[in-house]
């Protein structure tokens, strides 16, 4: 008998020791989950802002940028056409990663969807006209899609909804 009960001892104490251990564990799994959310949320920003920057930096960036997402007809020649559909497609781009993500930054991405595309519509044009959508998950873009019918819905394929402008 005195076996026994050194047995069930030993086993009492090696399943405290298993659930402490387990239960260490799944703090360091919720440690890890906030640092790779933060980690996300500080490379999403970072990714927004270096758009901005470059935008903001380059004067002739800013230029062509603003040309061509008021009117895509506007940009003279294929090189502007390209450099557009980066700039676009970096742009298009961020919205798809606060889709996915902006719930840990605090972001209510689809009225800051509408309000980007409504006053863009060079955007929506090159949205609509080149290939940046294959590259983009299914359900972002069945959002963009839906979006860009409600604006031109209002204001037509080349009308901004001015409002945003100065909002």
């Amino acid at each position: 008998m005195e076996w026994d009960a050194f047995i069930a001892v030993a086993q009492i104490v090696a399943g405290a020791g298993t659930f402490i251990v387990a239960l260490f564990l799944a703090f360091q799994l919720l440690l890890q989950h906030r640092d790779a959310q933060r980690e996300l949320t500080l490379d999403v920003s970072a990714q927004l802002e270096r758009f901005r920057l470059t935008i903001g930096s380059d004067p002739s960036v800013a230029e062509l940028w603003d040309r061509g997402r008021n009117d895509f007809e506007e940009l003279t020649n294929q090189v502007e056409r390209t450099q557009f559909y980066f700039l676009a497609a970096t742009f298009v781009n961020h919205f798809a990663l606060l889709e996915d993500f902006g719930g840990l930054m605090k972001y209510d991405t689809e009225p800051l969807l509408f309000r980007s595309l409504a006053t863009n519509p060079g955007v929506r044009k090159m949205y609509r006209e080149s290939s940046m959508k294959i590259g983009l998950p299914t359900h972002f873009t069945k959002k963009v899609e839906e979006v860009i019918r409600s604006i031109e819905k209002q204001v037509g394929e080349k009308g901004q909804i001015r409002d945003f402008l100065t909002a």
